[in-house]
């Protein structure tokens, strides 16, 4: 059953894609999560109950060693489904950003123009509008969380989860664990970073979107049409 704050994050999570229809994918990643790691976690926990119901402690049998490497591959499968959501996340917050610079031809210009720079995307985007108008953004708590699961998206990405010195830090703030130089992301990595962005997302977008009219199809800005197909 779910507990008020997640009834709460929901009916906050529906609210922002009725007006900000970009942030449609908000809605589905908590419960995506969820469903993966229940899943993952009820099948390790059913073979683990089996597995002691069949064998003496300490005893090895052939069943056994099936069931231990059977639990083995959800683990597995957790720590390859993790860092893929970790990916889909950034792509997505990304994405509300650039998709409001791409639906304004001037902006979109602009940015196209800029000198190619050593800065990831998202934090070209950011700057970009905070250049262009949209200060606000400035005002907003929580970016340095998002650039901070960009520099741990990126070790997945480009050089298969392997860990830097900078990421060995962070390791005091986020739910994740270095295992012979490489990343393992925790059972609450995703779960805390969907949490943040439920909120972070949602203030971003009151910035540089118009908020969409329950009550009429269209908007008088063309400039937004992105936003609303």
């Amino acid at each position: 059953m779910k507990d008020i704050n997640e009834i709460v994050a929901s009916l906050r999570v529906h609210g922002a894609v009725e007006s900000y229809p970009r942030l449609q994918g908000l809605q589905y990643f908590r419960r995506l999560n969820d469903f993966i790691e229940n899943t993952c976690n009820e099948n390790i926990e059913e073979i683990n109950d089996r597995n002691n119901s069949r064998n003496k402690e300490g005893e090895i049998t052939p069943q056994r060693l099936l069931e231990l490497n059977e639990g083995k591959k959800y683990k597995s499968f957790q720590n390859f489904i993790r860092p893929s959501l970790l990916i889909t996340l950034c792509s997505f917050i990304e994405d509300v950003f650039t998709n409001r610079i791409n639906s304004d031809k001037e902006l979109k210009k602009k940015f196209n123009n800029l000198p190619k720079e050593k800065i990831g995307c998202i934090n070209k985007a950011n700057n970009f509008l905070v250049n262009n108008g949209f200060v606000e953004l400035n005002n907003i708590e929580g970016i340095t969380y998002v650039y901070e699961m960009y520099l741990i998206r990126n070790r997945f990405v480009h050089n298969k989860g392997e860990a830097t010195k900078k990421i060995k830090e962070m390791q005091k703030k986020y739910d994740f664990t270095i295992e012979k130089n490489k990343i393992l992301l925790g059972e609450k990595f995703i779960e805390n970073y969907i949490a943040h962005l439920e909120k972070f997302a949602v203030e971003v977008a009151k910035i540089i979107y118009v908020k969409k009219s329950r009550f009429s199809k269209f908007q008088k800005d063309k400039s937004y049409i992105g936003d609303i197909k």
